[in-house]
């Protein structure tokens, strides 16, 4: 059975995942200090995983490509691996009981990246601008 906040059960493609469960790997890794997994908003998926991941000093910087190595060999499905990596000096906690504060995590990430290499322009007709607020338009059958 699983215990804890609501917001630690990511809902990805209709399936609950556990946070905790994905955490207690990570922690294992020796590369890792701390770690939260949070959900981000995806609108394919309904949320997507994310390991938010404070590193030891010192250790080699981690990439999302080891992380899904490591955590497949650890025997984690699939359908869990997370699709981001975020690596942090600390991780957010509160005063009173030093508990991460997942989300602030949420709220950091989940805001628009720049992405590094430019993206291809969509088809006019496929992709809505930002600023119109209209569905795109589809060809009707005639």
């Amino acid at each position: 059975m699983l215990t804890g906040r609501e917001k630690d059960i990511i809902i990805r493609k209709g399936e609950n995942i556990s946070a905790q469960e994905i955490e207690r790997l990570l922690y294992e890794h020796p590369d890792v200090e701390d770690v939260a997994v949070i959900g981000l908003p995806d609108p394919d998926r309904g949320e997507r995983v994310c390991a938010v991941v404070q590193q030891p000093a010192g250790a080699p910087a981690l990439g999302l490509d080891a992380v899904s190595a490591y955590l497949r060999t650890a025997g984690l499905s699939v359908h869990k691996i997370p699709e981001q990596l975020e690596l942090v000096d600390a991780l957010p906690r509160n005063e009173t009981l030093r508990k991460v504060l997942k989300y602030r995590l949420r709220e950091q990430f989940s805001e628009p990246r720049s992405d590094p290499e430019p993206k291809s322009e969509p088809e006019p007709d496929s992709v809505p601008g930002p600023d119109s607020g209209r569905a795109p338009r589809q060809a009707s059958a005639r």
